[in-house]
């Protein structure tokens, strides 16, 4: 039997990393939408649309949890001394180690531009992706898991998500057109699939930059390429 996220030292010893399985599990829920947008039409069945919105939310903060737990992974991989994860963070694993805290309540996507300035690598250019689309889908997940009720007459966040978000993915078809972006239109197998994929091409990125492409960066690229 082989259990998700463990990864086995030279020394011996286990270590549990979800970074992958987060990825794995987000990309899965995606595909389960796309099976219900595929057999069901608007109006479905509340049956169907709660499963349905399961799926996708699902997906959507699963890859968010990914790209949590991988910045995490690279800086237990300091403190544990396996510099062949770390590419040229290896370098700086003392001061990524001592300085974590200082970091540890910023913004999700800046820990990562925090540590390729540490390393001495190119930065990201925040205004484009990939970026922002990384740093969007954490918007997107903050909006559902920190959501704040608002009325259709209204809707400040979930217009200013929509604005932001346009064109990015194909919208859940499970609802109808004038309903809300944030929750309902976002949340399908189109905003899943660019949740994971905005993470994956994120990490893809940044480990490039660290001149170092991790085994579980492989891993995720490979869902990518089989569609």
């Amino acid at each position: 039997m082989t259990l998700p996220g463990l990864q086995v030292q030279a020394r011996g010893e286990i270590r549990v990393n979800l970074a992958g399985s987060h990825i794995r599990s987000a990309w899965a829920l995606a595909q389960e939408c796309e099976s219900l947008e595929r057999d069901h039409t608007w109006p479905a069945t509340q049956h169907i649309l709660d499963r349905h919105f399961g799926y996708a939310s699902g997906a959507i903060v699963g890859a968010s949890s990914g790209l949590e737990a991988a910045i995490n992974e690279l800086r237990q991989d300091a403190i544990d001394g396996i510099d062949q994860s770390l590419g040229r963070a290896a370098a700086v694993k003392r001061q990524i180690i001592d300085l974590w805290d200082t970091v540890d309540r910023a913004p999700l996507v800046r820990k990562y531009d925090w540590v390729l300035t540490l390393a001495g690598a190119k930065p990201f250019d925040r205004g484009r992706d990939p970026f922002q689309s990384a740093a969007s889908l954490i918007d997107l997940r903050n909006a559902l898991v920190h959501y704040k009720p608002e009325w259709y007459n209204d809707l400040q966040q979930s217009e200013r998500l929509e604005n932001r978000l346009r064109g990015k993915f194909a919208e859940n078809r499970l609802v109808g057109e004038g309903m809300a972006f944030i929750p309902y239109r976002a949340c399908g197998h189109g905003g899943g699939v660019w949740a994971v994929r905005s993470v994956i091409l994120f990490l893809r990125d940044f480990f490039d930059r660290l001149s170092v492409r991790p085994k579980k960066v492989e891993q995720m690229l490979a869902l990518l390429a089989g569609g």
